[in-house]
């Protein structure tokens, strides 16, 4: 089996430089790029971030069935750990803590039932809160109050 990992490089904008995007990414076999979809091959995925909202990169990474390590940070606590309908989706780790999250990566490299579970749970949770009829029910709510707060 050939390495695989997703290689990321942050442009430096400190010199005013800004014709290039922020982030280039992409899946590297053994010094060779692969520009084509990896979500498919991934058997997780890490988000180290110092503050988020909600990612929309966790909901893409669930509809694949990756798993997710992420830091503490924004609703990412609320959304990989378990709820009365699924277990844990993820793991959470401390905020800026490169031990904790290798040590995290380590427990899903070591254990793939687990790497199963919380990509099956995952992808259950975003069938789950993000479909059409969820989405369409939540603005339709909105709507309603919004128009009964202006009568």
């Amino acid at each position: 089996m050939k390495t695989r990992f997703v290689h990321l490089f942050v442009k430096d904008y400190s010199q005013g430089d800004y014709s290039q995007p922020y982030v280039d990414y992409g899946l590297y076999t053994q010094s060779e790029r692969i520009d084509r979809d990896y979500l498919g091959i991934l058997d997780m995925m890490i988000l180290t971030s110092i503050s988020e909202g909600q990612p929309l990169v966790i909901l893409e990474g669930w509809a694949a069935k990756i798993p997710f390590i992420s830091t503490d940070v924004g609703s990412c606590r609320d959304m990989l750990t378990a709820d009365e309908y699924e277990g844990d989706c993820g793991i959470i780790t401390k905020l800026a803590s490169p031990s904790d999250t290798a040590t995290a990566i380590l427990k899903l490299i070591d254990d793939p039932e687990l790497r199963h579970e919380m990509g099956e749970n995952g992808r259950k949770r975003v069938e789950r809160l993000y479909n059409d009829d969820v989405l369409i029910e939540s603005y339709r709510k909105i709507y309603e109050s919004l128009y009964k707060s202006n009568k």
